[in-house]
This record gives structure tokens, sequence and C-alpha cells, in this order.
């Protein structure tokens, strides 16, 4: 049983080449825009108005009163470099007996 696919980064190559160019502008009109709105921040204006009325039509109010960080992306976010071969395993910590 094949699956439809939802997505265009689902899209197989063969897929890709039935896509007309003339539906599309040429890249770099797009990377324009893109730079531009960027610039101006409009797509981060636009997904913070997005966020807002989906919540709104949830019932919840439109700004989140609260964040979750999981432990996971916690831990790597801290995470630090491999200490050299017969340094110290952490740098607060000297698990050697000190030198004479």
């Amino acid at each position: 049983m094949s699956r439809v696919p939802c997505y265009p980064s689902e899209l197989t190559d063969a897929e890709w080449e039935l896509v007309e160019p003339a539906d599309f502008p040429p890249w770099q009109t797009v990377y324009w825009y893109l730079a531009r709105w960027e610039e101006q921040r409009v797509t981060l204006r636009l997904l913070d108005a997005l966020r807002r009325q989906v919540r709104l039509i949830d019932d919840r109010t439109s700004e989140p009163s609260a964040g979750i960080i999981d432990s996971q992306s916690a831990k790597k976010g801290l995470q630090r470099p491999a200490a050299p071969v017969g340094g110290r395993a952490h740098a607060g910590l000297d698990h050697r007996p000190p030198r004479r």
C-alpha cells in the first residue's frame, strides 16, 4: 500500500520533474522577498500572530504563561568537550593526588 506524500520534501526526484517551472517564480525572486521579510521580521510577526490566533481558537490566553524545557534539551546545551587524555575529568574536581 503506497502512501500519498503530504510534504514537498517527500517527493521523489521523478515527481519533482513533473512540477512545472512555470508554477513558480525564479529562485532569485523568492530569495529576494524572503531576505527582505527576514530583515523586517515579517516572518516572526506572522508566526506570532498565527500562534495567538490558534491559542484563542483553543480558548486559551493569546500569550503562553509558562515554558517547558525537557531534561534532554537542557543536558545537550551544557555539554563540554571531552577532557584530554590524562587531563582532569571536570574543571572543578581533581581526582588525582597532588604532585610533590
